[in-house]
């Protein structure tokens, strides 16, 4: 690419290279602009030429990503400073003096963490430019900030969410901040309060706090009329001045959509109340929660995945959800007390994903051997092991031996087998560790036709898991395909594969290069 010729290139140079990439049309221009990895990099392209100077405060994407940047003590070089300055560049080179009228994306992502206070009112500005001038999907990630004054309640302060009427998708990661939802104007759009969103199909807030009656009114039908996607996660639900609670942390949430076809809500923390969600469309429901819960989606509910942990089990006397009997396209459990009661609810379903988090000791294997002895009946088993302080042969058979019936086995290891000692190995106490429940009697595979071992976990168990699948290939009724994926360098895998002598022609095994 040439050089701006007043900068002191001469007549011949300009013939010799001629810069022709300036030449073209400034639609194919924004076209290569915008697939530069930020809007930094596109105004970097302004020392080129003068025709460049201007050409990438046209661009309809602003993406200013500092999450790796270092923040100085000084106020000159803030992130925030540059998120600034970098906004009016954007507005000047319009020759307006606002931003492009066009934006089809707007995205400001700061550090996780930073030790200088963000005023509200800094943060106000940034929204506004997107209420003004965005017609597609808004996404800013706000900082913890260190100075702040949350020890002794004052919290991070409240940012304000103008209304958006041609925002597609919003994406609100605060650090718990508290949000809350301006009013539209009066008289603005249909119903009391008018409309907050006109075109918004997808919502997601993070790491927020939430005024209850506030968000429900901002995802009703009548404000936000199109909305699809509906995610919040990790939010501090804040219980309004008026609601006449009992002061122990219970505050209910009523979340009422038509439109509404996905839900993602967990607590930050231990939540009481009750949570009623009334979606006629609603497909897929994904919770992580401690309240009581009423989910009447009566019609569509296919994909239910519920994240537990000590705090968060399912309880069919306390979360009922309206299709429970019925067949589900998809069920996420735990291998734990809640994954079992969810799986009677849902005793048939498509394909079962189910995470294995198995701790060392005697009691937690035995919990682990009685919670998955009855499988609901599936298509597709997904296994995702996440960690397993016990023999991993063991537990896979046993799994296996729930196979019956299930065509298509998928299996995702973990980096986190990795370095863990497994006691149990010395010590006959733990049933892990015992040679019967080593073998491969009782194991009956009489539908499986493939298994795929996902790109997780090390080059060692992959090949242990392979060599254990043609150890059952005895009991296989069909011939099975294995396919192993691998994104680093397959030599090593490959040579350990192609060491294992199956006992049979059961088995056709493919190593599959991930990219």
């Amino acid at each position: 690419m040439g050089t701006d010729p007043g900068a002191g290139a001469g007549a011949g140079d300009e013939a010799a290279d001629p810069d022709r990439i300036s030449g073209l049309p400034d639609h194919l221009l924004h076209d290569i602009l915008i697939r530069l990895p930020g809007t930094a990099d596109a105004a970097r392209t302004s020392t080129l030429s003068r025709r460049w100077r201007r050409v990438w405060t046209h661009t309809p994407v602003i993406s200013l990503d500092y999450r790796c940047e270092f923040e100085p003590a000084s106020p000159g070089g803030r992130v925030p400073d540059r998120v600034d300055a970098a906004l009016a560049a954007h507005a000047a080179g319009t020759g307006t003096g606002v931003v492009s009228l066009s934006l089809s994306r707007l995205e400001i992502t700061l550090r996780f963490e930073s030790l200088n206070h963000l005023r509200t009112d800094r943060i106000a500005a940034w929204l506004h430019v997107a209420a003004q001038h965005l017609a597609g999907e808004l996404r800013i990630t706000l900082p913890f900030c260190y100075h702040s004054a949350i020890a002794d309640g004052e919290g991070l302060g409240e940012v304000l969410l103008p209304v958006c009427e041609r925002a597609t998708s919003i994406s609100l990661d605060l650090s718990y901040r508290t949000l809350r939802f301006a009013l539209p104007p009066a008289g603005a759009g249909a119903g009391a309060g008018g409309v907050f969103f006109k075109a918004l199909a997808t919502l997601t807030i993070r790491l927020a706090c939430l005024h209850a009656r506030d968000l429900e009114a901002a995802v009703s039908s009548s404000r936000c009329p199109c909305l699809k996607k509906l995610v919040i996660e990790w939010i501090r639900l804040q219980q309004d001045d008026d609601d006449g609670g009992d002061g122990d942390g219970a505050c209910d949430l009523s979340i009422r959509s038509d439109s509404l076809e996905w839900l993602e809500i967990s607590y930050a923390v231990r939540h009481y109340g009750r949570l009623h969600v009334h979606a006629p469309n609603l497909e897929t429901f994904h919770a992580c929660i401690t309240c009581d819960l009423c989910v009447l989606a009566p019609n569509k509910l296919s994909e239910v995945r519920w994240w537990n942990s000590d705090d968060h089990a399912y309880d069919s006397s306390r979360h009922h959800l309206a299709r429970a009997g019925h067949q589900l396209r998809r069920l996420g459990v735990g291998a734990d007390s809640s994954g079992l009661a969810l799986m009677r609810q849902f005793n048939t379903v498509d394909e079962l994903d189910l995470t294995v988090n198995l701790k060392r000791g005697v009691e937690e294997y035995e919990r682990f051997l009685k919670y998955t002895d009855t499988l609901a009946r599936c298509n597709v088993l997904l296994v995702r092991f996440r960690m397993i302080e016990h023999g991993f042969q063991p537990a896979m058979l046993h799994l296996l031996r729930k196979c019956a019936g299930v065509p298509r086995l998928v299996v995702q290891l973990s980096d986190r087998l990795d370095g863990y000692p497994y006691p149990c190995k010395v010590s006959s106490g733990c049933p892990c560790s015992r040679l019967e429940n080593c073998k491969t009697q009782n194991v009956v595979l009489d539908s499986l036709e493939e298994i795929v071992i996902n790109d997780h976990g090390c080059v060692d168990h992959k090949a242990e898991l392979v060599r254990l699948l043609c150890r059952c290939s005895t009991r296989f009724h069909k011939k099975v395909a294995i396919t192993v994926s691998h994104s680093g360098r397959t030599d090593d895998l490959r040579n350990k594969i192609l060491s294992i002598c199956p006992p049979n022609n059961k088995t056709e095994i493919t190593i599959q290069q991930c990219t």
